[in-house]
């Protein structure tokens, strides 16, 4: 229907605002109460060109300040532009860093132990505070670190703060250069090409005639495609503006308080241009397409006028510049609770040894007065609680090391330095689109180790986001295919003219030609309708005519660009978009031009699942055009016969596209009335100037308008599968990671992916969850469970749900329970039509309820960083939605397939190297703290030291800190090549075997137990040594021999734990062992302790000391060989006891299924292996062999033998590696544990799983 009257009912009415000089108040609400929910990051950009109306604004809930008039210096509401990210000034550095530093944990502790060293009463350093040579250098190495990084963020911020920007004086009606911190808000300033913005500026004026612009936001977000901004629109006074008359805009703005919503932004402005004669006024919706940030710059674009409308910290991308959520490592947990037990264990060692030695000192008081024992109170009991308080003193420093005081500062700079190393990897490092791997959170290196779940988005993940037109069905035709042969010349002469230069399609059907180019053919209006549709729906922008003149599109949606390029191939090009004056033009297969005035627009986003556009064409008839997702559009359809009959044949069409992978999209349209419209108009008036709550009102209007639509047909979009994400699938399920598959895809796409990248697999069963109410779905729950998780006939099934049936789920507690429960017991869960609110759902379902497991989460958009942020690791790829997902992820990578590099030879590795570290460090201490502990039942428990305390403190500085770096960083188990082609070698991982409580607590012993057989040595070698003098060795002596015995075993060990030895680990060992000796040599020349004096040349002169050192080394390398031979054992043991139950399980449950086959034999043999059970150590292999032939009678006389072919595919599947076993391996490889998980994983009831035992117990027993 046409719309009657001209253009003039399309011109905004002016509208009478009186704008006064009353005061803005804001302190009533805070920033957080005026915006509107956290949860929406996205606004839906409007274009009404009818005018929207004045509506009033509490000032209470609105950011409001004057055009073109700086506000008051004394005004503290608005920030300054002076940015200042520096934490530090000259004169806070010291208190400030102290008091960080102080904050943590291990330096508090120190400082308490510092304390108690100057404190007379209990010191044992004469009040010289020894432990302040290893806390200062701990405490400074800090310090230096963050002094340097705070000079690097003040030398920004004064290069930032003194650039050169242009701002309009109105009194001298011309711009002014001026350095950035003196812009402020309201003013209207200049930028020119290339330059950056110096706050948040609303855009008022372009050189281009269009009235937009070309921002590269580059350093907001990392983004190097271009975007379109445009100033506003619906304004007869902007459209005037010009730097000739820029002294008459006056006025005020009313917006959303500064926030960090980066993606948002809303407010109204109420114009006011003074012109001869008359006064111009005017109010006007401004969003987030009019906003230029700061961080961003102008390209392409000859010049702008803005308005600064936010500055300084107030501008987005400083409300974003603040520390994000920290992460923290399970090493990292595990760390401090080991160290709060370890807490207990000292306490309980100081307050033992105090109170032993109290009572001691209390009865030597007149047992062994030659002793002079200090009295310090005349009553016994108060006497013997002093000594014990001053003994706890004592104690507490002479067992401060309990508590190593380098290992957070170790495991930190091995941690940052290794992330140089994974950053440099060339096998992580995507030439094709020149993005080497990004690392911003390097203390989650050894997480990555430990993954036991991947939650995957799909498209841009594990596809190439790279966007082909297929197919379509209009009315009840599809097309995509070729249907026969109609060698039509006219045909392919018009196809290759129109297709030139069109890129994103991938289209072949002659039946579909015939039916454009034949005017009479039954079809030929809806294509045509349709292609229209899809020229017009859309937000792409014309990037460049090339001078040939070829058109090329761009867009933030490779979809909608797929879409616009396919209209094009078939004659139906968008050739312009005039943002001034609210229009497009499409130029049609008759070479005409047709031009629709743009009305209003709603854009797409992952709550509505669809776009839509009202336009005005040629003739005043107003339409609208709708595209989106099939489950939100063919419920909008209009209910008349023909629609309903449409809809299912569609809905047939989308199936089948769906089967073959492709994504699917729905086209519908709608006639409006003009009195409609008029109601429509007021309704979306009101809304698109609210500023808090704008995008309910909008989706409110929207609902509204899109109803009772006719269905136009469907689009089938290709989005082909990244290289190797096949085969990295296949290998992550190897190492027992479950991947989870959450994309926003219809089911059939999500399945058909699913199957292309083996993450489903035509053997097991899909179980589909799609029950849309509380009742059926607790019902589906319990049935799966009843099906396929009874105990003994458990099956393999993978889990596929809704978005729908999901929603529920999150909803009722009970629900997440069974469907966790299920989706724990299945191999891969799909799943389809899941917002990204429902993604971060579903990855904090597991992360709480399941708190054992390590969740990563990996997306390529913005719809993924909700659950990239949420999962313990967050991996962004950098694709072709945006840096979004990069810049909130832990790591950055460029393809999905680089991330078994990142998990099985990066993350294993740092996974095994810095748990090992981390006992080290508590190994190494212990073992020379604990030989004090030896000395005190020497000394009657006097809380006299062995070792010198000064000396003690260079300890993890020097002795021992080179060779634990090295490993730390260098140290590789196996190749990059063997760790690839075995992903079962990374199990151990997620199983927690390195890092757990019984090998940390191993190690505790393993250290008392070494410094016991020190001391020993020591006391036994030098029971009858004399000194120069004649006299019997001091017990400086003996102190310094068990130092320096210890010295020398924590370096042999940790060259003994090394598995790739390099002349930099030898030579560090030996230089950390030759270290003691030079200090020590001139500790004893500068006479730094008397006692001590000519202890060196004494050592050094003696043979029982070389024989000690010898038979130290000796023992330690046997001791650790007969550990090593001794675990192995126990594995070997423990595995072949798990494969005797395994087996067990399997005549069990035959027994179960098979009651009237039972026979004696078997019973006979269930008994005798209950029995051999329990004896670990002596399992018997013909057991097996006596199971194995009296199941084999068994089956073969009741014809219940398993196809050969079946047999043949399992023992195929279980003799991995069979044929090696003349390989020397180590019996708890890699290659033993596959083959032990495959027979696990194999079914219960199978036969052949006997002769598959067999065959692995032979071949472990070989090896």
């Amino acid at each position: 229907m046409k719309a009657k009257g001209d253009s003039q009912n399309n011109s905004i009415p002016a509208i009478d605002v009186k704008i006064t000089e009353q005061s803005y108040q804001s302190k009533e609400k805070s920033p957080k109460d005026c915006m509107g929910s956290p949860d929406i990051q996205r606004v839906m950009p409007f274009n009404d060109n009818q005018g929207p109306q004045e509506q009033i604004i509490p000032q209470s809930q609105s950011y409001k300040f004057y055009i073109n008039s700086s506000p008051n210096k004394k005004d503290k509401r608005f920030a300054r532009n002076q940015i200042k990210t520096s934490k530090y000034t000259w004169y806070n550095f010291i208190p400030k860093n102290l008091y960080l530093q102080f904050s943590k944990v291990n330096n508090a502790y120190f400082l308490v132990i510092l304390v108690l060293q100057v404190l007379k009463y209990v010191s044992l350093t004469g009040g010289k505070p020894s432990v302040l040579l290893g806390l200062s250098t701990v405490i400074l190495i800090s310090a230096v670190k963050d002094i340097i990084e705070d000079i690097k963020r003040s030398q920004s911020d004064s290069q930032e703060n003194n650039s050169i920007t242009e701002v309009y004086d109105k009194y001298s009606k011309a711009f002014t250069k001026t350095q950035w911190r003196n812009v402020k808000i309201g003013q209207i300033v200049k930028i020119h090409n290339r330059q950056n913005f110096p706050a948040d500026l609303l855009m008022v004026g372009s050189s281009n005639q269009q009235g937009i612009c070309y921002v590269e936001t580059k350093g907001l977000d990392g983004e190097t495609a271009l975007k379109t901004k445009k100033q506003m629109q619906q304004s007869s006074i902007i459209g005037k503006i010009s730097e000739d008359n820029l002294y008459q805009l006056e006025g005020t703005i009313e917006c959303e308080f500064p926030n960090d919503y980066i993606y948002r932004y809303q407010g109204i402005i109420n114009l006011q241009s003074q012109e001869i004669g008359r006064v111009q006024q005017e109010v006007i919706s401004i969003g987030i397409d009019n906003l230029l940030l700061r961080g961003s710059s102008l390209q392409n674009t000859d010049y702008i006028f803005g308005i600064v409308v936010y500055a300084g910290h107030d501008s987005k991308v400083m409300k974003n510049s603040k520390s994000s959520r920290t992460k923290f490592s399970r090493n990292d947990k595990f760390i401090y609770r080991q160290t709060l037990f370890m807490l207990i264990v000292q306490f309980s060692l100081c307050l033992f040894c105090s109170l032993y030695g109290a009572f001691l000192d209390q009865g030597n008081q007149t047992t062994k007065k030659y002793l002079q024992v200090q009295q310090l109170h005349s009553n016994s009991h108060l006497n013997i609680l002093l000594m014990t308080l001053q003994n706890l003193g004592y104690w507490f420093q002479i067992l401060q090391h309990l508590i190593p005081i380098s290992l957070i500062i170790t495991l930190e700079s091995v941690r940052f330095i290794y992330a140089f190393f994974i950053s440099w990897d060339a096998d992580i490092y995507d030439i094709q689109n020149d993005r080497p791997p990004k690392i911003q959170s390097s203390n989650l290196n050894e997480e990555l180790g430990q993954v036991t779940h991947i939650f995957s988005d799909k498209t841009g993940t594990l596809t190439q986001n790279i966007m082909n037109f297929r197919q379509f069905s209009i009315g009840k035709y599809s097309y995509g295919f070729s249907s026969g042969d109609y060698n039509s010349e006219m045909i392919r002469r018009n196809v290759d003219y129109l297709n030139q230069g069109i890129t994103n399609v991938n289209f072949d059907d002659e039946s579909f030609y015939e039916n454009l180019y034949d005017k009479n053919s039954e079809n030929n209006e809806q294509i045509n309708e349709m292609l229209l549709a899809m020229a017009l729906t859309h937000e792409a922008v014309i990037d460049k005519h090339s001078e040939d003149g070829k058109i090329c599109y761009n867009s933030s949606s490779p979809d909608e660009l797929a879409l616009v390029n396919a209209a094009a191939f078939f004659g139906f090009r968008f050739i312009k978009r005039d943002n001034l004056e609210g229009t497009i033009s499409i130029l049609t297969r008759d070479c005409m031009i047709r031009t629709f005035k743009i009305l209003n627009t709603f854009e797409f986003d992952s709550d509505r699942k669809r776009m839509s556009v009202i336009v005005q064409d040629e003739n005043q008839d107003i339409k609208m055009y709708s595209k989106g997702a099939d489950s939100v559009m063919l419920e909008l359809l209009n209910k008349d016969f023909n629609n309903m009959r449409l809809s299912s044949t569609t809905q047939d069409f989308l199936n089948e596209y769906a089967n073959h992978g492709l994504r699917t999209l729905v086209y519908a349209s709608k006639d409006i009335e003009q009195i409609e419209y008029e109601i429509f108009k007021e309704k979306f008036t009101i809304a698109a100037n609210s500023i808090n709550d704008r995008e309910q009102q909008l989706s409110k209007v929207a609902q509204y308008i899109e109803k009772d639509l006719n269905l136009l047909g469907s689009t089938a979009i290709e989005d082909v599968l990244q290289e190797d994400v096949e085969q990295t699938i296949m290998d992550l399920r190897k190492a027992n990671i479950k991947v989870w598959l959450l994309t926003g895809d219809k089911v059939e796409t999500a399945v058909s992916i699913g199957h292309s990248c083996s993450l489903l697999s035509t053997k097991i069963n899909d179980v589909i969850i799609s029950q849309e109410n509380s009742f059926e779905l607790m019902s589906k729950l319990n049935n799966i469970k009843e099906e396929y998780l009874q105990i003994g006939f458990k099956k393999d099934y993978s889990l596929i749900v809704t978005g729908s049936a999901l929603i529920l789920i999150m909803e009722d507690d009970s629900l997440k329970m069974e469907f966790l429960d299920i989706a724990k017991c299945s191999k891969v869960v799909l799943a389809c039509r899941v917002s990204p609110k429902l993604k971060a759902d579903i990855v904090r379902l597991v992360k709480q309820n399941i708190p054992n497991e390590i969740t990563l989460a990996i997306g390529d958009g913005a719809n993924d960083v909700s659950m990239i942020t949420e999962a313990h690791i967050g991996i962004g790829i950098s694709g072709k939605e945006g840096q979004q997902a990069s810049r909130a992820s832990d790591y950055a990578i460029g393809q999905f397939k680089f991330l078994k590099n990142l998990l099985f030879v990066h993350g294993r590795e740092s996974y095994r190297r810095n748990s090992y570290l981390s006992f080290y460090m508590y190994y190494k201490n212990i073992i020379y703290i604990s030989s004090q502990l030896w000395f005190a039942f020497l000394n009657q428990f006097s809380a006299q030291t062995i070792f010198e305390l000064w000396i003690q403190q260079v300890y993890n500085i020097i002795f021992t800190s080179l060779p634990v770096i090295w490993f730390a960083v260098f140290d590789q188990q196996h190749s990059r090549k063997y760790l690839l082609s075995k992903p079962s070698t990374y199990k151990k991982g997620p199983q927690k075997r390195h890092l757990n409580s019984k090998v940390f607590w191993a190690y505790v012993l393993y250290a008392f137990s070494q410094s016991l057989f020190v001391m020993y040595m020591a006391c036994y070698s030098f029971e009858s040594s004399v000194n120069p003098e004649g006299n019997p060795a001091s017990f400086w002596i003996l102190g310094q021999i068990i130092y320096c015995a210890i010295v020398f075993i924590v370096n042999v060990e940790i060259f003994y734990q090394t598995y790739s030895h390099s002349i930099f680990s030898i030579v560090f060992v030996y230089l950390s062992i030759l270290s003691f000796f030079i200090f020590y040599k001139i500790q004893d020349s500068v006479k730094f302790i008397p006692d001590m004096k000519g202890t060196f040349f004494f050592i050094w002169r003696c043979p029982a000391f070389y024989f000690m050192f010898i038979f130290i080394f000796c023992f330690q390398i046997i001791l650790q060989n007969a550990i090593r031979w001794a675990y192995n054992v126990y594995k070997q043991a423990l595995r072949k006891s798990d494969f005797t139950q395994i087996v067990l399980n399997i005549v069990e449950t035959d027994k179960n299924d098979n009651p009237n086959q039972n026979s004696p034999q078997e019973d006979n043999l269930l008994q005798d292996s209950r029995r051999k059970r329990g004896k670990t150590f002596s399992i018997d292999f013909d057991f097996y062999k006596r199971i194995q032939s009296v199941k084999e009678v068994q089956y073969t006389n009741n014809f219940l033998i398993s196809p050969s072919k079946r047999k043949h595919k399992l023992n195929k599947r279980m003799s991995l590696n069979l044929d090696n076993t003349d390989q020397q391996l180590d019996p708890g490889n890699s290659m033993v544990d596959e083959d032990f998980n495959c027979l696990q994983d194999l079914e219960a009831n199978d036969f052949s799983k006997l002769e598959v035992a067999e065959k692995i117990i032979q071949n472990k027993n070989q090896i």
